[in-house]
């Protein structure tokens, strides 16, 4: 699948710490490529269609999107600001 990150999303990832930055990129690219196989620390969130990948403190939410074969991030942010 393709991955696609929203104009929050970029944001999001501009403001993580280097390390971390890359560390949930490559997350992100191994959940593009096999969204549905088992994956630690992506959980699907409950009464939404997102689902959540934790990486330290940060969080990023995406949506499966089958039939356009596309993961969207939409937002990537700190732990306590990610679900307001």
């Amino acid at each position: 699948m393709r991955l696609q990150l929203t104009k929050a999303a970029l944001t999001g990832l501009a403001r993580m710490p280097p390390k971390q930055r890359l560390r949930m990129v490559e997350r992100l690219e191994e959940i593009a490529a096999a969204p549905f196989s088992p994956q630690a620390n992506v959980r699907k969130l409950v009464g939404r269609s997102e689902y959540r990948l934790r990486v330290g403190d940060w969080r990023a939410l995406y949506i499966v999107v089958v039939q356009a074969d596309l993961v969207t991030v939409t937002t990537v942010e700190i732990r306590g600001q990610v679900y307001t």
